[in-house]
């Protein structure tokens, strides 16, 4: 037991819990850019499906570009700037909501920028830990990013239950 990554190690207990807030949060954000989305008109399935692939054709494009790019990077620094740009993105994707001047066009181009930093999070665990024990503490920290499951399981998305009563 005291080999156990949350006890073993104080640097992983903060990640895992800044991690573990941080991905209900994320779950969160994505059902309610999902029900806004959905909220938007008649082919609201088509503008659902545009969002999604926003999300994730970032990813598929520029993830061997950015892991390659962020593999040469400062690892905690890199990581303090995929979180700060979230930060930005997501801000600015609020103070748009706040005012009513959100476009779906507009909302399309911040998830296209903002979604994909978040792969670049789990970056800094090869320079906390050994070869032997990054197995373990990487399943924790996949475990970490599916936290928000656990949490919302009902409104998970897509096809949760508040989605699938709109």
């Amino acid at each position: 037991m005291k080999n156990h990554p949350l006890i073993a190690c104080s640097d992983f207990r903060k990640y895992f819990l800044g991690r573990s807030i941080s991905a209900v949060g994320d779950k969160f954000y994505t059902i309610a850019l999902a029900w806004w989305v959905l909220s938007q008109g008649e082919n609201s399935g088509v503008l659902l499906g545009i969002l999604m692939a926003s999300s994730i054709l970032p990813v598929v494009l520029f993830g061997p570009m950015a892991g390659t790019l962020a593999d040469r990077m400062n690892r905690k620094k890199c990581m303090l700037i995929a979180d700060g740009a979230r930060f930005f993105f997501i801000s600015v994707l609020f103070i748009l909501c706040m005012f009513d001047w959100l476009s779906l066009p507009l909302l399309y181009l911040l998830v296209f920028l903002g979604f994909p930093l978040t792969f670049i999070l789990n970056g800094f665990l090869l320079n906390m830990f050994s070869l032997q024990q990054l197995l373990i503490f990487n399943g924790i920290a996949v475990l970490i990013v599916n936290f928000g499951f656990l949490v919302i399981p009902k409104y998970r998305f897509p096809g949760g239950d508040i989605l699938c009563k709109l």
